[in-house]
């Protein structure tokens, strides 16, 4: 109304007011009709005031704006009575807890001076070479915090029950943790052996931390040769004449005397499982092995991705340089809570697949930003 008595037309005044987010003319004719011919009452409980300010549209309306009045305006209308609001859920049934594991290998430029040349020959530096740390970790869905590790005191208890936690190797594992790093480098590598190692050292340590007391264990593992080697089966074979065939033929021979020959040979048809499925079955554990060429169902990939990020932004491409920011680089993921992220995206790739939804809708969905 001042700037119609100033003497501008109201398709001015709307423009104006449409371009600063205010209300239209559109709204207050409305809202004026409401005022007039009917009650005050049905004019305040109107709720104008909710669309109003989510259409906003200026700079500084922001969605975080948004969803706090969002928030703020469900708990006036509903009158519910508002708890602290926490990130995780925390069932009322035993829980299981999910941890995803996997290696990943950082590498920087940094190579020994001296190399072996020919007369007028020396090769180009190749910039994939260099030295290098293969890194072992594992990525904890648990409200605790997103990597394992235990108090001195739960160590300490840990250590009465298996002394052997201390024991020195040839990994080099973060302290009162199962997450380990080798320098690679001669016959240092994450091999199966290695990887048993690790695994073992993780279910001995898991038990002794408060807040996973009473939950269950499911680990999500990498379907590699190093992750899911098994042990020679007898059924492994061949049935040309040897040794293998001359000890399946004693055992039947052996066993018949009080079995039938088809329990015989439906003792001897086990399903072959992994070393590591034995491991865990130890220790009453679950192991699945995840997809071959599906990084999106092991969340433990997104993490490899921002450590490496993180790295490549802030190396000099030394290799003491590199030893320095990989636990930099850790604890700035923790830091920006990125496995929330991880993890949602996760949970969302499970139920995209289990709709019966394809690769490549998945990814589009996984790299959406969802």
């Amino acid at each position: 109304m001042s700037l119609r008595h100033l003497g501008h037309t109201w398709r001015d005044v709307d423009s104006f007011l449409t371009s600063i987010g205010g209300t239209t003319i559109k709204t207050c004719h409305k809202l004026t009709n409401i005022l007039v011919n009917k009650d005050f009452d049905e004019f305040i409980t109107d709720e104008r005031g909710g669309k109003i300010e989510c259409s906003k549209t200026e700079a500084t309306f922001t969605a975080e704006t948004l969803a706090r009045f969002i928030d703020q305006r469900f708990y006036e209308l509903n009158s519910p009575k508002k708890i602290d609001q926490q990130l995780w859920r925390i069932p009322t049934t035993a829980p299981t807890i999910l941890l995803c594991h996997d290696e990943s290998t950082y590498k920087c430029v940094e190579i020994t001076a001296k190399r072996w040349i020919m007369p007028d020959n020396a090769p180009f530096y190749n910039k994939g070479k260099g030295r290098s740390i293969m890194y072992s970790d594992l990525l904890v869905m648990h409200q605790s915090g997103p990597f394992f590790s235990l108090t001195e005191k739960e160590y300490s208890e840990a250590l009465k029950t298996y002394p052997n936690l201390n024991d020195d190797c040839d990994i080099n594992y973060e302290k009162n943790s199962a997450s380990a790093a080798i320098a690679l480098g001669g016959d240092n590598y994450f091999n199966n052996q290695s990887v048993l190692n690790q695994f073992k050292r993780l279910f001995q340590l898991l038990p002794f931390k408060k807040e996973y007391k009473n939950h269950n264990f499911l680990c999500l593992v990498d379907n590699s040769r190093t992750h899911t080697a098994t042990e020679t089966h007898l059924n492994d074979f061949g049935m040309r004449p040897g040794p293998g065939v001359l000890l399946i033929r004693s055992i039947i021979l052996m066993n018949t005397v009080k079995n039938k020959l088809s329990d015989v040979m439906m003792m001897m048809d086990t399903v072959k499982v992994s070393k590591l499925e034995k491991l865990a079955a130890e220790y009453n554990i679950k192991i699945i092995f995840t997809l071959k060429y599906h990084c999106e169902t092991n969340r433990i990939e997104g993490y490899w991705c921002h450590l490496k990020q993180y790295i490549r932004k802030h190396t000099d491409q030394s290799f003491e340089k590199l030893t320095t920011l990989m636990p930099e680089a850790k604890a700035n993921f923790i830091q920006k809570l990125i496995h929330l992220k991880r993890f949602r995206r996760f949970w969302r790739t499970i139920k995209a697949y289990d709709q019966g939804k394809d690769y490549l809708e998945v990814l589009r969905m996984v790299f959406s930003g969802l």
